[in-house]
């Protein structure tokens, strides 16, 4: 009897995440100030590391709205750089240069939302660990 090849797992769709300003966890996972973070999926090139990839088009978005979706981008008014993002463990851990701005209170679990849940969409990835200049991204928004 011939065996057929086992189905080879379809790659995962890569995605960075935005905000639904007041949405109040109605379309998907409910972060503070009553939002909710969604993904929103990208066309993957072969070849490139996905997660890496998520991150970049994430940091390369300069408008506070995607698009006609109404999603927010807590990151618009940053200029932050990929220095280096490593998985181990089932940990990423991303370190980003640059300038991190914050266009109020509700921006912190947004931006912290948006690395995060972007980092943790790789299925290989259970927690993410964020460090803006060496410092990490809990302490730059706590005010520490």
């Amino acid at each position: 009897t011939p065996t057929l090849p086992s189905p080879t797992p379809a790659a995962w769709e890569p995605a960075f995440y935005l905000i639904a300003l007041d949405d109040g966890g109605q379309s998907g996972e409910e972060i503070g100030c009553g939002d909710s973070v969604l993904p929103v999926r990208i066309e993957s090139e072969p070849g490139l590391d996905l997660t890496l990839l998520s991150i970049q088009r994430l940091l390369a978005l300069d408008d506070q709205y995607y698009g006609e979706s109404g999603l927010y981008n807590a990151l618009y008014q940053s200029d932050l750089n990929v220095d280096s993002l490593t998985i181990e463990d089932d940990v990423a851990t991303l370190r980003l240069t640059g300038q991190l701005m914050l266009g109020g209170v509700c921006d912190n679990p947004r931006v912290q939302a948006q690395l995060v849940r972007t980092l943790t969409h790789n299925p290989d990835v259970e927690s993410a660990q964020v460090f803006i200049n060496d410092v990490p991204l809990e302490d730059l928004l706590s005010g520490q």
